[in-house]
């Protein structure tokens, strides 16, 4: 009689902690603001070592390591990351990683021979941890750079030995000690050290079996085919022992560049671009690699295809219904099915005019954009590839979509580009989606007209409202904190 009682109590747990990871989902896609970089003016300043100015974008990945976000740091001042946990951030031009807590407020800046730095504006302790870690990197840093020299100069030999491999292991193990010893060292075994310890210690695994596999990636052409194969399996354990979602973000490249290399021994694939890359990817992580690191790495091939429509949305949801055994993974293919199918409309070209969508290259007419926007909010962005101001709003403009994409609004965004193929690169690189993605063509050379308004300067940001009739025609721009209240407003009079 007491096992029905216990059989619904481990259900309405088992409910529970689905509605959690779910709402956990959510709340990293909506990203609410939990850190903040600060840019002091010493990073901006010229001397000696430093002629120009910084162009440095700080770049960390959200939603368990599929999705991929910049900021730009520039002399405005605070730029916001948007995490939910500690997280590794990448800084262009700098040679290390940083780890970024919720509720940092950190400050970059510039020392004489041309470093950045980073300290914590508010918490002293917080800031000796940064510099620890400072020094960690610094050391791992050269102990990659030895570990690479050596692997070089022994090269000769070791393609000669039978026992490459094993020699080639023999020295990724040894380093590795090395550095681990250095953690011991600088971070001391308390509790209070125990996430830095933790980030140092995947940090430094991940990279150095990212150089073991270069190590035997540009050595291939010594091998046979049978024998590249076995020496990029026996990287796979790396891979196959990661037990958290967490630690992923630590092994993401890693990952992304051995399955593209398992890819490559069957057709020269480097990412997913169409359907035979798809599939050969697809396989690639289902032969080679188990547990959680699978189900990443399928979620990550499906996510891809199926925002550059290489499949189609039901066959989306069939395979990772069938492919993916992660309960937590299925929720995120589920959440960004969904998002994608529904919600994350992003076009861009539009007019009384004519535009060019991205996926089709014909030309259109402005209408076919209110068709599919009809009874929604629509903010529209005018860009073009050679606009640096436009160009640094595009992290904040993704976040924006992020933030509203359960809302009934659509994002437009409306390149102002003469060259097609210059506006192809420019919306790769900033993550457009092809759907949607359109050119405005201008009226004579110079003229570029809009709803009977004339685009003479960009950034330009317009807010439409669901009858399609222009009701803010110089809106706030996604950096701007005006902008989000506005679009609340908006959106309650629908």
């Amino acid at each position: 009689m007491k096992t029905f009682p216990l059989l619904v109590l481990v259900c309405t747990i088992f409910i529970n902690c689905n509605r959690r990871f779910a709402r956990q989902i959510e709340q990293d896609e909506k990203m609410t603001m939990t850190a903040g970089i600060h840019a002091a003016p010493s990073l901006f300043a010229k001397n000696a070592n430093w002629g120009g100015d910084v162009n440095m974008y700080i770049v960390y990945r959200n939603l368990s390591g599929l999705e991929e976000n910049t900021v730009a740091i520039d002399s405005i001042g605070r730029f916001d990351l948007y995490i939910t946990k500690a997280s590794l951030v990448r800084c262009t031009g700098i040679n290390m990683p940083l780890l970024v807590k919720p509720g940092d407020e950190l400050q970059a800046s510039m020392s004489e021979n041309g470093d950045v730095h980073f300290s914590s504006l508010n918490n002293a302790k917080r800031s000796k941890e940064l510099k620890n870690w400072e020094i960690l990197m610094d050391l791992f840093n050269t102990y990659l750079w030895q570990y690479r020299s050596e692997s070089n100069l022994s090269l000769p030999a070791d393609l000669r030995n039978t026992n490459y491999q094993q020699i080639a292991e023999a020295r990724y193990a040894r380093f590795l000690a090395r550095s681990e010893a250095t953690i011991d060292s600088v971070f001391t075994s308390d509790s209070e050290n125990a996430d830095l310890r933790h980030a140092s210690s995947k940090y430094i695994r991940a990279k150095f079996a990212a150089t073991l596999l270069d190590y035997y990636w540009l050595n291939r052409k010594d091998f046979s085919k049978s024998e590249l194969i076995k020496y990029l399996e026996s990287v796979t354990p790396l891979a196959n022992d990661i037990q958290t979602t967490d630690d992923l973000a630590y092994y993401n490249d890693f990952l992304s560049e051995l399955t593209a290399h398992f890819a490559s021994t069957k057709g020269s694939y480097i990412r997913v671009v169409d359907r035979s890359s798809f599939d050969t990817f697809l396989s690639s992580s289902k032969i080679y690699f188990h547990g959680i690191t699978r189900d990443f790495l399928i979620t990550k091939t499906l996510y891809s295809a199926v925002r550059a429509k290489i499949i189609s949305y039901p066959e989306y949801v069939s395979l990772y219904e069938t492919e993916v055994s992660d309960k937590n993974y299925r929720y995120i293919c589920q959440y960004l099915g969904k998002k994608i199918n529904n919600n994350e409309v992003i076009a861009t070209l539009t007019a009384p005019d004519s535009f060019v969508p991205f996926d089709r290259k014909q030309e259109v007419s402005g209408q076919e954009l209110f068709t599919q926007f009809k009874g929604r909010l629509i903010f529209i962005d005018f860009w073009a590839s050679w606009c640096i101001p436009c160009r640094k709003e595009m992290p904040q403009l993704r976040m924006l979509k992020r933030q509203f994409a359960d809302k009934n609004i659509g994002f437009v965004s409306i390149s102002l580009d003469n060259s097609i193929p210059d506006w192809e690169k420019a919306s790769e690189v900033e993550q457009l989606d092809k759907s949607g993605n359109m050119l405005l063509k201008a009226s004579d050379d110079t003229t570029y007209n809009f709803m009977g308004y004339a685009i003479k300067e960009i950034p330009r940001y317009m807010i439409i409202d669901k009858n399609g009739a222009v009701i803010n025609a110089d809106a706030p721009a996604p950096t701007d904190p005006a902008l989000r209240p506005l679009l609340q407003r908006y959106l309650k009079d629908l």
